[in-house]
């Protein structure tokens, strides 16, 4: 499944459904999601891991270390 073939899934749940997803409709989501690839990319990565990557750019700096440990120090 392409990344707009997705869309149109996930605006077709969207309309089927009232109010949030619950436990089974989100996990029919995120299986449709992890199937997700693009033709054209030569690499095909998936797409659910380029997405944890920039959330893990993101969150990285509110991450809190063990106590007791040296502080993060940026020159």
């Amino acid at each position: 499944m392409t990344s707009k073939e997705f869309v149109a899934f996930l605006k077709g749940i969207a309309l089927g459904i009232e109010g949030t997803p619950d436990e089974k409709q989100w996990s029919i989501i995120l299986k449709r999601l992890m199937d997700v690839r693009e033709d054209n990319d030569p690499t095909n990565i998936n797409l659910i891991t380029e997405i944890k990557k920039e959330v893990d750019k993101v969150t990285e700096k509110f991450r809190k270390n063990f106590p007791g440990s040296p502080p993060d120090i940026f020159m």
